[in-house]
């Protein structure tokens, strides 16, 4: 397989869902606010702008791993989240009274997917073209943003384990979805009522309640996703898998090889499984691309819209670049070598577990004795336990 220059079909998909999305909704929302046709030109084209500007961060952001939920981010997550922000925007246009729109919800659940710098320029983005269609008040304006703000403030609260912390930010969310509606109110109109209070408080017990319900969703969904993800790309019907086939038979013998004493070394320290797993089967991928070998590797998986840990791995291959970053990526490492070094040498060097046990030990403490491990996380039992586990098996079988 030679080096190519490859964009990925899927990630390609869910950037023109995207750019509909903004189409339709700025179409939409000027064509409610019976938007003249030339000032409709005008708003489209600044959505245009707002758009491709907005993609091209996105990309770098993700590229530099700036994503939350790193071990489960992808373009699909962001495009239904977004899509849920449409929604919610539109909603509150269509049926919210002024000055109580559910606004704090839209950064609530954006930190779910996109860093705070797309999440502060997104939401702002969303309320201003409303602003400007309708034609509301300043004061109006400054509340959503205001509301926004506190949002961003306190999204790290609500996707937090902490119980306490989470009925907290709760608590803070309601408050702030009360107060800040009736002192803009009572700035435009010099007076308070029972009905503001009343709207005020349906926004706040929506947004917490939204955001409590659909904050956990998302987050086990896209877990569940992820793991579906893991068992996909080690299918054998799995066109990556294939190729490596069609490669080399021998190259692929290794690396279902390295991909199972993975598994098990990382079940024997309760790492993650299946990130053991791919990472050991994907670790050679340069191979197949010839050099540069990691960056063709990461462009391949990239290409495949890996999950950012393969990727991360695949980039941290032998410590060349970087030494292995989490005990995934070290376990792949020690499995690796080992079985890289006992193919290597004959049947009959290893017709006896001592002989083998003895390459083991040695290899993976002259590893250690380097400093190979010592970014990644492993604790001196972790690194036991792998090395005791991989001393018990029959590499070669």
């Amino acid at each position: 397989m030679q080096k190519t220059n490859r964009i990925s079909v899927v990630r390609f998909i869910y950037v023109l869902v995207i750019l509909m999305m903004f189409i339709f909704s700025n179409i939409f929302i000027a064509f409610y606010n019976h938007i003249l046709f030339d000032a409709g030109i005008c708003l489209g084209s600044i959505n245009i702008c707002f758009f491709l500007i907005f993609i091209v961060l996105l990309i770098k952001e993700r590229l530099n791993n700036r994503l939350p939920e790193r071990l489960y981010i992808s373009y699909g997550k962001i495009t239904f989240t977004l899509a849920v922000c449409f929604i919610i925007t539109i909603t509150s246009m269509l049926w919210a009274p002024v000055f109580f729109a559910p606004v704090m919800v839209i950064p609530l659940i954006l930190n779910n997917v996109v860093s705070d710098k797309i999440n502060i320029c997104l939401s702002i983005y969303l309320v201003v073209v409303v602003f400007i269609c309708q034609g509301s008040s300043a004061y109006n304006l400054v509340t959503s943003i205001m509301l926004i703000i506190f949002g961003l403030m306190l999204s790290d609260y609500c996707n937090n384990k902490n119980i306490l912390e989470t009925i907290f930010a709760m608590i803070i969310i309601l408050s702030v979805n009360i107060l800040i509606p009736l002192v803009f109110y009572y700035f435009t109109y010099t007076e308070l009522s029972m009905d503001a209070f009343i709207y005020s408080l349906i926004c706040g017990v929506f947004t917490c309640g939204f955001v409590s319900v659909y904050n956990p969703l998302i987050t086990k969904q896209i877990i569940e996703k992820n793991d579906h993800v893991y068992d996909e790309i080690l299918d054998d019907n799995y066109d990556l898998v294939k190729d490596i086939r069609r490669y080399s038979y021998i190259e692929y013998q290794h690396a279902k090889r390295v991909s199972k004493f993975a598994a098990l070394c990382a079940c024997e320290i309760n790492a993650n499984e299946k990130l053991a797993a791919c990472g050991g089967f994907y670790y050679r991928l340069g191979k197949m691309e010839g050099e540069p070998e990691i960056d063709n590797a990461i462009k391949v998986a990239n290409h495949h819209c890996f999950p950012v840990p393969i990727i991360d791995i695949i980039s941290e291959y032998y410590g060349v670049l970087s030494l292995p970053s989490s005990r995934e990526s070290a376990i792949v490492h020690m499995v690796d070598t080992i079985v890289t070094k006992i193919e290597l040498l004959d049947s009959g060097t290893m017709s006896t577990s001592w002989n083998q046990n003895m390459v083991i030990y040695q290899t993976i403490n002259e590893n250690s004795q380097n400093g190979m491990y010592d970014q990644s996380g492993l604790s001196m039992n972790d690194f036991l336990k792998v090395r005791e586990r991989l001393a018990n098996e029959d590499i070669l079988s």
